[in-house]
């Protein structure tokens, strides 16, 4: 029996694992799909911990896979040209 049984608890309170849908806020993520399903191309930028990859894997999540086809790419080790390229050779 888990410690956290015998504590009277149903699961692990130091077991956190939030949703996406968490820290989206709604109304921009809809503005994001707006964009997106007109063929826009979205890209995300901003400081660390603002929210980016948690919206990015919100929109992955909810999109139609039969019109939409979501690519992620990390541009923080990219310092020249070549390595952009390098990075979105397919």
């Amino acid at each position: 029996m888990p410690w956290y049984h015998t504590l009277g608890w149903r699961g692990n309170p130091f077991d956190y694992r939030p949703s996406a849908d968490f820290f989206v806020f709604r109304d921009f993520a809809t503005d994001v799909f707006k964009y997106v399903d007109s063929g826009a191309v979205v890209s995300t930028y901003g400081i660390a911990g603002m929210g980016k990859t948690s919206l990015l894997h919100h929109i992955s999540s909810n999109l139609d896979r039969r019109r939409h086809v979501p690519v992620f790419l990390d541009f923080r080790e990219i310092s020249t040209k070549d390595e952009f390229l390098s990075l979105i050779h397919i």
